[in-house]
């Protein structure tokens, strides 16, 4: 399923574009609404034409029963990728679907990989992903880094974040690599894992700085 993200100055007008780079009619395609728009933002949809394969069909008709069968009103869209299956879910509990910094659309990310690798041969790299959650979140873990690095640093003393999946922390670690005036540290045992920014001159002598 060819899929793209599209900018627009409204929603319909970012249809519009969509359509004109697929070269589609609009009831060939699906369309997600990933922002509305607003006076100073643009509004962003994802458009993706309805091609899908015997073996998507399969996967979703699976991730589907899985939804049902926990009680979520959503619905899922599967897309093949080289590693395996992107999964995008959608509906009004989208809410239930992501929890808190997306501690249950890990879980469901879990364990839908363990009932599609059940039933596929290989091991396929399954990602799940809820109205868009992921990358909003990833742009508001590197909006963090770059903060509590900069109190880091003014402050000269060592910024404690708050427990984070090994995912997210590599996020912060990766945002802040290039910055010759702190270093990062992972600290503690999962799930309450957490990391530590330190200004150049903190780090204690015998921790290590291996992520």
């Amino acid at each position: 399923m060819k899929s793209i993200e599209v900018l627009g100055k409204s929603v319909d007008q970012a249809i519009e574009i969509g359509l004109f780079k697929l070269n589609a009619k609009r009831e060939d395609v699906r369309i997600d609404i990933l922002e509305e728009g607003s006076l100073f933002n643009k509004a962003k949809i994802k458009m993706s034409i309805m091609t899908d394969s015997a073996e998507e069909l399969d996967i979703q008709s699976k991730v589907n029963e899985f939804l049902k069968m926990a009680k979520i009103n959503c619905e899922s869209f599967v897309e093949q990728t080289e590693e395996g299956y992107k999964i995008e879910i959608t509906g009004e509990d989208c809410g239930v679907v992501i929890g808190r910094h997306g501690d249950c659309l890990d879980a469901i990310q879990y364990l839908l990989s363990l009932i599609i690798n059940k039933s596929t041969e290989g091991s396929k790299r399954v990602i799940v992903d809820c109205a868009g959650y992921r990358a909003k979140r990833e742009d508001t873990l590197r909006t963090l880094a770059a903060r509590m690095a900069n109190k880091a640093i003014k402050e000269r003393r060592p910024i404690k974040l708050e427990p984070m999946n090994a995912f997210e922390r590599r996020i912060i670690h990766t945002r802040l690599q290039d910055n010759s005036e702190v270093t990062t540290q992972s600290q503690g045992v999962e799930p309450n894992r957490f990391l530590i920014i330190y200004p150049n001159g903190c780090l204690p002598k015998a921790a290590k700085t291996d992520k």
